[in-house]
């Protein structure tokens, strides 16, 4: 019977970030070797189905492919607005706090969360960009 029912449930037993397996799973990172060994395991799928899946070892991503812009989902829109409507603000502090130079998309983490409180439902974005940690608080 399958146990896992979210990507944080595949991430935890991967041992990779919830946002890493969901990325992969849209092909936006490369699933390595003992990822793939893991899916099978995972997700319960038939050993004799590897081999159509192992060619993802070698797959290299199109990130971003799948963007349109502007984006139509309102939830990619939303995080697309912020950037448009913050960026410049977003880099100009994190210049000043850090200095001049480029924040890494390669060494990256993220995490999203759910709080809740008396003026409703949030969603937690934080991001790990290296050094400069970004947490971005939505009302849901």
């Amino acid at each position: 019977m399958l146990t896992c029912s979210s990507f944080a449930d595949i991430a935890e037993k991967l041992g990779r970030s919830e946002t890493w397996v969901a990325a992969a799973f849209y092909g936006n990172m490369p699933f390595a070797q003992e990822d793939i060994d893991g899916l099978v395991k995972i997700l319960e799928i038939d050993p004799l189905a590897v081999e159509a899946i192992s060619p993802a070892v070698n797959y290299f991503p199109d990130r971003a492919s799948k963007f349109e812009s502007p984006p139509r989902d309102p939830t990619i829109y939303r995080l697309y607005e912020i950037v448009l409507v913050y960026g410049y603000a977003f880099k100009s502090i994190i210049a000043e706090k850090f200095g001049d130079g480029i924040m890494s998309a390669i060494c990256f983490t993220s995490k999203i969360d759910k709080e809740v409180d008396e003026e409703g439902t949030w969603v937690k974005v934080s991001s790990l960009l290296h050094r400069p940690i970004v947490t971005i608080v939505i009302k849901y």
